[in-house]
């Protein structure tokens, strides 16, 4: 989901009230307008460069202490700012060409971010036209919903590798978890791998049921722009043909910001939140260590932790809600910050360092396999008439240096290759012929297949392929991988 403008309407009132309150602090111990405007710059300037100090010096060490560790740093910053206000207020300089300064400072970075903002929209709002390529050439609205219409349960595991992967890359046997799937009466296709390397991509490609080719003449093969991508993940093919027979639209989001909630749900699950922009911008205030504290603002971890564990829960209960439904549920799990041990345990930062990356992977899988059987039984045993489950996920594991911004896919190896698309794909289609499944099928045709057989579509299923971006620079400049994948 693209963040709006409107997002910036409440830190923006929070910083002009703090400003107005600082004012009138300051010129009740100074008496004088011009140390009064001095002061509350001053105070606003520390409080809100806490964070971008912190994380520039987050390595530095002085005498064997961390001088961006909270306390340390807000210890410093309160000598400062004590230190720069008695300043202020005892010097007898004339203050007013410093006024001028800070004024002219203070409309450059008020007028920079609102320059920014208003590119951003008028930008996003012309992206907006241009991805309806993603759903409208065979889509079908018609026809009415069969009696027999299952819930359908779409589970995505983001990074979840394949048990060929896990073998291969982690030393690790996944082959008990999928054979109980197997025995629940799941296909599981063992040589399954994603279409594209990245979420976005990949995600959008199953939800728009096609390869987002079309985007390469809309963007151009040098766009980083993400924005059609953002939309893509909002608004797909899936859900108005679903929406249209009459389905319930359930979401279950994640932390990051494209699936965290869908405007067009009728359901959205997550933990409460802060909006984005409101909490980006706390995190780079002197507030951030005290408000964590205060649990205003949990760090990642533990919010991932809080989140992941109660969307599973809030799943479990949808088999009761009455009528047909569509749910979509995206955990970040077994994708990093690795939070969860392999029994549930919450890890720290400290412990996930002290592990190597092989046992943290392994840990946050073998403990996702437990939450995944046990959703997948409540969703058997708790619904009147046999549902669709589909659990898959969108990409691998980032082999060790294909993450940075500069890696180029063209040149990825086949290992390179492999562990970054191979993936789980599992599906329940009860009543459907064994048949129309293989081994190497991709999530592109998952809902080709599952409205053909239950909807009486006849949606072409399309050629299984594999597509890199070249790098990060070049988004839409797809680069074919697939028999480096098989």
């Amino acid at each position: 989901m693209k963040a709006h403008a409107s997002a910036a309407v409440v830190p923006a009132v929070a910083m002009l009230l703090a400003w107005l309150l600082g004012y009138a602090i300051s010129y009740l111990l100074s008496r004088d307008r011009y140390k009064a405007a001095l002061i509350t710059s001053l105070w606003l300037f520390l409080v809100t460069a806490f964070g971008p100090v912190s994380t520039s010096i987050n390595a530095w060490v002085l005498f064997g202490i961390p001088l961006a560790k909270p306390t340390v740093l807000l210890t410093v910053w309160g000598l400062a700012l004590l230190a720069g206000t008695l300043a202020i207020l005892r010097t007898r300089a004339d203050l007013r060409p410093l006024n001028r300064l800070a004024i002219v400072v203070g409309a450059g970075l008020f007028v920079v971010p609102l320059w920014t903002i208003a590119r951003f929209e008028v930008t996003s709002n012309r992206t907006a036209t241009t991805v309806n390529c993603t759903y409208s050439d065979d889509m079908d609205f018609a026809s009415a919903i069969p009696d027999s219409a299952p819930d359908i349960y779409f589970i995505c595991l983001d990074r979840y590798a394949s048990n060929s992967s896990l073998r291969d890359y982690f030393d690790y046997d996944n082959s008990a978890f999928t054979d109980h799937l197997s025995s629940r009466g799941f296909y599981v296709a063992q040589e399954s791998y994603s279409n594209y390397v990245m979420t976005l991509q990949s995600l959008s490609a199953t939800l728009s049921m096609r390869y987002i080719d079309c985007l390469t003449s809309l963007m151009g093969n040098d766009s980083v722009n993400r924005l059609p991508l953002f939309f893509m993940l909002e608004d797909y093919r899936v859900w108005r043909f679903l929406k249209a027979k009459g389905y319930l639209f359930i979401h279950a989001g994640t932390r990051f910001h494209v699936t965290a909630h869908n405007p067009n749900a009728d359901i959205n699950y997550n933990v409460e939140q802060l909006p984005e922009f409101t909490r980006m911008y706390l995190e780079t205030t002197m507030a951030a260590p005290v408000l964590s504290k205060l649990r205003v603002l949990d760090d990642n971890r533990a919010e991932k932790y809080k989140r992941v564990n109660h969307n599973f829960a809030r799943l479990m209960a949808v088999p009761d809600t009455p009528g047909p439904k569509f749910v979509f549920g995206h955990f970040l799990i077994p994708h990093e910050p690795y939070v969860f041990d392999s029994n549930g345990g919450f890890v720290d930062s400290d412990a996930e360092a002290a592990r190597s990356a092989r046992d943290n992977y392994v840990g946050q899988l073998e403990y996702t396999n437990k939450r995944v059987l046990e959703l997948v039984d409540a969703i058997l045993q708790k619904s009147r008439k046999p549902p669709v489950i589909i659990v898959q996920s969108d990409e691998g594991p980032y082999p060790a240096g294909t993450k940075a911004a500069e890696f180029k896919w063209e040149s990825a190896t086949r290992d390179e290759c492999r562990e970054k698309t191979r993936i789980l794909n599992a599906m329940y289609l009860p009543g459907i012929d064994p048949a129309v499944f293989h081994p190497s099928m991709t999530p592109v045709n998952t809902f080709r297949l599952v409205f053909n057989q239950y909807f009486g579509t006849n949606y072409e299923i399309l050629p299984d392929e594999c597509f890199a971006y070249y790098d990060l620079f070049h988004l839409y400049r797809f680069v074919p991988i697939t028999d480096r994948v098989r």
